[in-house]
């Protein structure tokens, strides 16, 4: 990956990113207590995690 550059890894709900200083992060769905929910891949990262939970915090603060 080159620095500044954001993917979603295939068949998985996780982006990575590269930073400035050529480090990797990688973000993914949280987990919860209770029957997990299934990922749908074929949406990005956040929308893929399925956790309304999830999905309210991120638009609550982005």
């Amino acid at each position: 990956m080159r620095k500044g550059e954001v993917k979603q890894i295939r068949n998985k709900c996780t982006q990575a990113s590269c930073t400035a200083r050529g480090t990797i992060v990688l973000l993914s769905c949280g987990k919860m207590y209770g029957k997990p929910a299934k990922p749908n891949y074929s949406k990005p990262y956040p929308e893929c995690c399925n956790q309304p939970w999830l999905n309210i915090l991120i638009k609550h603060y982005m």
